[in-house]
């Protein structure tokens, strides 16, 4: 785990704001609803494996950021980047196939 450096607080505002984005991107679009999200990549044309690899990577990454970011200051810095980054990504796909 991160021992607190200079940079740490910064970084976790970055993680929690990126969670932030990406939380009132799917409240907005699928009122939350998980499930929604799988339905729009099949009707938009997506596989039905990557409509489940998504749905469960959303609700993985959702219990990660519980765990590590939201509620405790136990992020882990190696994976600081890894967070950051598949947060951007599950938000450009969303903003992809639903352009609106």
């Amino acid at each position: 785990m991160c021992a607190l450096k200079p940079w740490f607080s910064i970084t976790m505002l970055s993680v929690n704001f990126a969670l932030m984005c990406l939380t009132e991107m799917f409240w907005t679009i699928f009122e939350n609803q998980i499930s929604a999200l799988g339905a729009l990549i099949k009707e938009r044309g997506g596989s039905p494996e990557l409509a489940n690899m998504f749905t469960k990577l959303v609700e993985y990454y959702a219990h990660y950021q519980n765990r590590y970011v939201k509620h405790t200051d136990k992020l882990i810095e190696q994976e600081i980047e890894f967070v950051i980054e598949i947060t951007s990504v599950f938000m450009k796909h969303v903003v992809r196939i639903n352009p609106q």
